[in-house]
């Protein structure tokens, strides 16, 4: 499902808050990201400042359990994790240029999903990951405190869209109503929206309003087109709605898709022509960052005395 990664719910408890305590007019608040809570044109003073300064404090502090990068902590605290963060340095390096759209096509089980959810956790407004990072090989990046936590991250899965829509022509709509609800929720409270129905405009407003670019991933993007190959309408109509929502949007500080089968597999290259495609026979830069390297292999050998080879087991993606 959808997951807007965003610091709303620590805000709206602290307007909330402000409001009552001071008879604050939240109109005069502006929404920042998430260490200034406060930013605004009244001033704080007394008893007010200090139990609010003690909230912010604490709920900053918890940010860093957030859900955003539940699934990062869990792999890199794993027995078996190879550190493929240096994929944050090549992707810094598309964020709002021409080239800020980016298709990984591989085979299951190279490490697609989870380099999608360390890029969420990695550039996610809503809490601070830096004790994350800081002890990865991506943070050697001199990129690396520039982007850190500064984005708004929009992360789906288009396989539990698909799982959950009964017909492929429901899943775009579904899609957009589900991103609407998030967004609204999410900023109901810091932005006048022009029309509520419309997703392009809403990113537009919010945009507009808090000036931090969205870095959108989606995960298994071609799953649709993949169960309904015999589906020529769908297989229009999913394309045609991502490039909307992408294509030429100011509010995309990056796009990043993941699939199975290059784009162009698909007779979908017109309308996605924006994205940049990394597939398993035209790698690039990209080639050691998805599944395994023979060095890899051999240092995780080595470091478990184990053989590969004697235990039937085969290493995907090696590379010399």
């Amino acid at each position: 499902m959808a997951k807007v990664d965003f610091n709303n719910d620590l805000v709206r408890i602290l307007f909330s808050l402000r409001r009552k305590i001071m008879n604050v007019n939240l109109n005069s608040l502006l929404y920042v990201s998430s260490n200034d809570f406060f930013k605004g044109s009244a001033s704080l003073s007394g008893q007010g400042e200090t139990f609010l300064d003690a909230i912010a404090d604490t709920l900053g502090k918890a940010k860093t359990d957030q859900a955003g990068s539940k699934a990062l902590r869990m792999a890199v605290n794993s027995q078996l994790y190879v550190d493929k963060s240096c994929l944050i340095e090549e992707m810094n390096r598309r964020v709002d240029t021409l080239q800020r759209f980016v298709c990984v096509s591989r085979p299951r089980h190279f490490g697609k999903s989870m380099a999608a959810d360390m890029l969420a956790a990695y550039y996610g407004c809503g809490e601070d990951t830096a004790e994350l990072f800081d002890r990865l090989k991506g943070s050697r990046a001199s990129s690396y405190r520039e982007h850190l936590n500064r984005y708004d991250v929009i992360q789906v899965n288009m396989q539990e869209f698909l799982s959950a829509a009964s017909v492929m022509d429901e899943m775009p709509e579904m899609l957009r109503r589900y991103l609407l609800f998030d967004l609204l929720e999410h900023f109901d409270q810091m932005v006048r929206f022009r029309d509520e129905n419309n997703l392009i405009q809403v990113m537009e407003d919010i945009f507009s309003r808090t000036q931090r670019l969205f870095v959108i991933l989606i995960d298994e993007w071609d799953c649709l087109l993949r169960e309904y190959q015999q589906d020529q309408d769908a297989q229009k109509k999913y394309p045609d709605f991502l490039c909307m929502w992408l294509k030429d949007q100011n509010y995309v500080g990056l796009a990043y898709m993941t699939g199975i089968l290059p784009i162009k597999k698909y007779g979908s290259h017109s309308a996605l022509n924006m994205f940049t495609e990394y597939s398993m026979t035209n790698p690039r830069e990209m080639a050691e960052l998805f599944g395994l390297t023979e060095n890899e292999v051999r240092a995780l050998r080595e470091k478990y005395g184990r053989s590969f080879e004697e235990h039937g087991w085969r290493s995907r993606g090696c590379r010399h």
